[in-house]
């Protein structure tokens, strides 16, 4: 057995080089926190902003005070939003078309105009503590640390109008799902106790697909309104085991019992998909492709005759 042996007066070095490397690093990021607040003080001054900032730090102006419900912390918001830097640089917005004016990249790459924003998501808790203070239909500007977005040492300002408050956040997206099936304007063949909606385009004649079947698809993956954020390659088709979690429950739910050959679209509510939770494309620098609660549609084909 090899044994590494350190002397007493290398330990001792290495130790206070440790030390020394951590106090510097603290150090640093006092200095980019006391820049940053200071440009924040800079900012407020010189464009004469008279609101005191709240425990937090942040500084909150209502522009419309907003006559409806305030969110609570189990809610879902519709909102839309900029955020500048303090150089007045247009860094964020919900909206698509002004994504070409950002100098960086969006928080969500499906924006616009309006995303849904789930309270219960502590990411960025500035925009949950700034939100808590509006009203429905309210429209509010927020000078917010980094320490409660991005903590990248860049302050944001943000122009927030609160759209809409859901309680009931089930009952909203099977509303926004009946709304989609009525403007495709196509009978809807199947769909199970659960929710989940399913339209068949053709009926295969292929083998029977069960449980850990080896399925071969083309998939669409798409919003509610129509954007797509995934497409398998439209030459090929992709190999998935059935009951192995490769694919959102509700989408392996309506395949089981299919036939190889079968072109379909499955209509999914947000619990069968991704579920209350938010999805980045990793690929994408964490852009948020799906926001939370989304129902989804997916477009399927299926091979014909090499399901195992």
């Amino acid at each position: 057995m090899i044994k590494l042996f350190m002397s007493p007066k290398l330990f001792v070095a290495f130790v206070l080089g440790a030390s020394l490397f951590s106090c510097k690093t603290i150090n640093d990021q006092e200095d980019k926190r006391q820049q940053e607040n200071a440009s924040i003080l800079d900012y407020v001054k010189k464009n004469n902003i008279t609101a005191q900032p709240d425990s937090s730090g942040i500084y909150y102006i209502s522009e419309v005070e907003g006559t409806g419900d305030t969110p609570g912390d189990s809610d879902l918001v519709v909102i839309s939003y900029k955020a500048w830097d303090l150089k007045n640089h247009l860094i964020d917005c919900s909206d698509t078309a002004n994504y070409n004016q950002l100098i960086t990249y969006p928080l969500y790459q499906f924006g616009g105009p309006s995303v849904d924003f789930s309270m219960k998501y502590r990411g960025f808790p500035g925009w949950n503590l700034a939100l808590k203070k509006m009203k429905e239909g309210g429209k509010a500007i927020a000078i917010i640390p980094s320490l409660l977005t991005f903590r990248d040492y860049v302050p944001r300002k943000y122009e927030f109008q609160l759209i809409k408050v859901v309680k009931d956040i089930s009952s909203y997206e099977r509303q926004k799902m009946n709304n989609y099936l009525d403007g495709i304007g196509k009978a809807v063949a199947d769909s199970t106790p659960d929710g989940v909606y399913y339209i068949e385009e053709y009926a295969g004649k292929g083998d029977t697909i069960r449980n850990n079947s080896t399925v071969y698809l083309q998939i669409t993956g798409k919003l509610l309104d129509g954007r797509i954020f995934f497409q398998s390659d439209t030459a090929n088709f992709v190999p998935y085991v059935i009951s192995t979690k490769q694919l959102v429950p509700g989408l392996e739910q309506v395949l089981v019992g299919k036939r190889g050959g079968t072109m379909a679209t499955a209509i999914l509510p947000y619990n069968k998909a991704y579920g209350k939770n938010v999805y980045p494309d990793p690929l994408q620098n964490g852009q948020v492709i799906i926001p939370w609660y989304s129902p989804l549609v997916y477009d399927i084909k299926i091979k014909e005759d090499i399901i195992k």
